[in-house]
């Protein structure tokens, strides 16, 4: 019998939004709004979009990390839950 990638039933599943995503976010918007007093970046534009993929993809690592670190997964679990802190990242 093979293990399952999956995570198993009985570990109770985590809030969408967890303590770290409301973290993320609001690191993110601090930052982009402290960009946005520098004279190059202000208002909408390729600069202030150049400061954002710099800023938010390692925001969106960095909570994903800090919140898997905490409890052991499988490998795969471990990168959907990942990919799903990005994508609640993004839509905030």
């Amino acid at each position: 019998m093979t293990p399952s990638l999956l995570p198993p039933h009985d570990q109770p599943a985590r809030p969408a939004h967890s303590r770290g995503t409301y973290i993320g976010v609001a690191i993110a918007v601090i930052a982009m709004a402290v960009a946005g007093f520098w004279p190059p970046l202000a208002g909408p534009g390729y600069e202030s979009a150049l400061v954002a993929g710099l800023v938010l993809p390692s925001t969106a690592a960095a909570v994903a990390a800090a919140s898997l670190a905490s409890r052991p997964l499988q490998p795969f679990s471990a990168f959907c839950e990942a990919v799903a802190h990005g994508v609640r990242l993004a839509a905030a």
